[in-house]
């Protein structure tokens, strides 16, 4: 049966629309050669146009890309938990120890809300103790909420795949000699895309989780870090995953930083899950990492 010629008249959609529905019926031979390399046109124009949000990454998406991660469960040498737990030790507020159980006792653990009040309380920690006091106008370290990544295409063999999305919390930490810290916390964004990668401030991502599920987490902040660093052109870049009370910490490598192959970027996971406890006893541990 002969497939109509579509009016002039219909939209590109209705076209396509028209051809799908008889697929079925077009056999190879009545495909004209010369219509191939349009259609092949056709193709990567739909791959480009179909962006995939972070929330929706398993870890087949990750494969595609072509970004690995190497073996979980990763443990801190006892050298490394004790520089880490002294120099959190050194900067833990009264503040942060209190609110905590504060925090607790009004969640219950299980909602998705509990883990908000608890990393602000930890991050907020953090902010303090790493920018000078009084606060100024030229250095100061910055908390970025669902701070958003653009579009960002990766060509691979397998495809073209984009992503788009937010980086739940982002730290931004303001040197002398850049934009003033107003100008930061008017247009984070902005002020990002005009740095360059031998002057962009240190920027590590915080991905936040729903539950105590952090492993199921990482490929979605697997690509919502190489997003990151391929939109700013940065070639490393630290991070964790975090649900409030358990923390794990990675570091991202892209194509020029990788220590070892593949050359498409890999992430390692550069501690086991650390749990906050019910005694706070590993909060020093979290700051100092």
């Amino acid at each position: 049966m002969p497939v109509p010629i579509p009016s002039s008249s219909l939209s590109k959609k209705e076209v396509l629309e028209m051809l799908l529905a008889r697929l079925d019926n077009i056999s190879d031979e009545s495909v004209p050669p010369e219509l191939i390399p349009k259609l092949e046109e056709l193709r990567k124009e739909l791959w480009l146009a179909t962006c995939m949000p972070f929330s929706k990454v398993d870890e087949s998406v990750v494969v595609r890309v072509g970004i690995t991660s190497p073996p979980v469960f990763l443990t801190l040498s006892e050298e490394k938990r004790g520089e880490f737990e002294a120099a959190g030790k050194a900067i833990v507020t009264d503040f942060t120890v209190q609110h905590i159980p504060v925090a607790r006792s009004i969640f219950p653990q299980a909602t998705y809300r509990a883990r908000e009040p608890i990393i602000g309380a930890i991050l907020l920690n953090l902010c303090l103790a790493m920018s000078p006091m009084p606060f100024n106008d030229t250095q100061r370290l910055l908390l970025n909420y669902d701070f958003p990544i653009e579009e960002t295409t990766f060509k691979t063999d397998s495809g073209t795949h984009s992503f788009s999305g937010t980086a739940e919390y982002l730290l931004i930490n303001v040197q002398p000699g850049q934009f003033s810290v107003d100008f930061w916390m008017a247009y984070p964004t902005m002020s990002l895309g005009y740095a360059t990668p031998n002057n962009m401030p240190a920027t590590p991502i915080i991905i936040g989780t729903k539950q105590d599920g952090l492993l199921d987490a990482v490929p979605r902040a697997t690509i919502t870090v190489a997003s990151f660093c391929k939109r700013y052109g940065l070639s490393t870049l630290r991070g964790c995953i975090t649900s409030g009370e358990q923390w794990m910490f990675f570091v991202y490598r892209g194509p020029d930083g990788s220590r070892v192959p593949p050359l498409k970027g890999q992430l390692y996971l550069e501690s086991e899950i650390i749990c906050l406890g019910d005694d706070l006893k590993n909060l020093p541990l979290v700051l100092g990492s």
